[in-house]
């Protein structure tokens, strides 16, 4: 007799083998060619950098790449759009590379941990301010580089 208990295991195993499937089946579908656009910014921002990979992410409307470089031996990644050029960085450190008021400060709050990675990572926020006058009023005018606007701050 099966039970519910089985009928459960079942399901969970037959949905584990299907995203490793998943998975495998990713990995063989053939990468395609990053940009020039893509390839220039990496270039410019990056040039001691070895390329490993590139990928676009999001949706078709959405020209966000992300970048994987090697420098001096370690992991670097990039974030790269159409509209703002790089917009985060994430660098592996070796331990002797991180700050040290960020090893105080973590040992201050873990004096018994072990670190077992170091990462630096930047997040670059690209924005547009305008001063405009309208209606004989002055504003400053903050936009991302879509188009939206996130901030009107009176100068009056």
């Amino acid at each position: 007799m099966i039970t519910h208990r089985k009928i459960a295991w079942a399901s969970i195993l037959t949905v584990a083998a299907l995203l490793v499937w998943w998975e495998v089946r990713a990995d063989e579908q053939p990468a395609r060619p990053l940009p020039d656009w893509v390839r220039s910014l990496i270039t410019k921002h990056f040039p001691d950098s070895e390329f490993v990979r590139g990928h676009r992410e999001g949706d078709e409307e959405d020209q966000r790449y992300e970048v994987k470089l090697k420098k001096d031996g370690r992991d670097v990644s990039a974030d790269v759009t159409a509209d703002a050029g790089v917009v985060a960085i994430d660098e592996e450190l070796r331990h002797d590379q991180v700050p040290e008021k960020v090893m105080k400060s973590l040992r201050r709050a873990f004096p018994k941990a072990e670190i077992k990675h170091a990462e630096k990572n930047t997040d670059i926020r690209v924005t547009y301010q305008l001063e405009v006058t309208s209606d004989g009023r002055k504003r400053e005018v903050t936009l991302s580089p879509r188009g939206k606007i996130l901030e009107i701050e009176k100068r009056d």
